[in-house]
């Protein structure tokens, strides 16, 4: 085994929740969420989930990270896409375990997000043009950042969680 944590970065719609969950279940480790995780750290989810990109939504992403970083146990974590705005805690993030990028193209993903958009009103108006912006600026960072890089744009969940792990046991 390559490492005691495997942390899933990616945009939203990667398939990161659904690809860790199979990837717990196939390692007999949980997986934790980040969109469930910010639901249980934060009073007023609705409230910190409609600020969307700016201001507190990210704050609280950031302490929820801080605070997963800490738990000492295998798991698999989806952490938030915007972490790649966030060159510190990402750099903690790869010193804690093995980092997998679920990389999927802008259009991919707001197909597979187009039906989502209630918890992320930012998307509204143009998921494409917002996705897109969020590729641009963090791709690279993630691509650097990742010790392996996975392309989601086609692939079923289960194969992706199948390669993932034999990744990490062979």
């Amino acid at each position: 085994m390559r490492s005691e944590r495997i942390f899933l970065i990616g945009l939203m719609g990667a398939g990161k929740s659904t690809v860790g969950r199979l990837l717990g279940h196939s390692l007999y480790w949980p997986y934790v969420d980040n969109d469930e995780g910010l639901e249980e750290m934060t009073s007023d989810d609705a409230v910190t989930l409609s600020l969307g990109e700016a201001g507190s939504l990210h704050n609280a992403e950031e302490a929820w990270v801080a605070n997963l970083l800490q738990v000492d146990r295998n798991y698999v974590g989806g952490l938030p896409g915007s972490i790649g705005d966030r060159p510190e805690q990402l750099l903690n993030v790869q010193n804690r375990g093995s980092v997998v990028y679920l990389r999927a193209q802008p259009g991919i993903l707001a197909d597979r997000i187009a039906m989502d958009t209630s918890e992320r009103p930012w998307l509204k108006d143009d998921p494409l043009a917002v996705l897109s912006d969020m590729f641009n600026r963090r791709d690279q960072i993630f691509r650097e950042s990742a010790h392996l890089v996975i392309d989601t744009d086609r692939a079923a969940a289960p194969d992706l969680a199948l390669e993932i792990a034999g990744w990490f046991t062979n």
